[in-house]
């Protein structure tokens, strides 16, 4: 089964799309703040990260930045942004920039793009 890290601050949201995840054969390791991220970065035993930006600061970047030093791809999970905003996000090393409301068709395109 594929793993895949998952990082919101709303629980509900992580169970949610634990849930759908899991109808799709993926297994969730599910964080909602940088202690419970680290730790699983630390572990390293996924193929993919899922991070949700909202309402998490600027040290999300040190997270997503260990992703890349251990050749974790990630995709960054945010409200609608313009421009100058996904050109941030780019350089942040993402494999790919979702919007929401995501579309879960999209989703599991991009997951099963990423995983090698």
């Amino acid at each position: 089964m594929k793993k895949v890290l998952l990082l919101n601050k709303n629980r509900k949201n992580l169970e949610i799309l634990s849930d759908f995840l899991k109808k799709h054969n993926f297994e969730s390791y599910l964080a909602h703040d940088y202690e419970t991220l680290k730790g699983f970065i630390e572990k390293g035993d996924f193929e993919v990260a899922l991070i949700d930006i909202s309402g998490f600061d600027t040290r999300i970047w040190d997270y997503t930045k260990a992703l890349q030093d251990k050749g974790i791809p990630f995709v960054l999970i945010s409200t609608a942004t313009k421009g100058k905003d996904d050109t941030q996000l780019v350089g942040r090393g993402a494999g790919a920039i979702l919007a929401k409301p995501l579309s879960p068709k999209r989703l599991l395109e991009v997951i099963n793009a990423l995983i090698v």
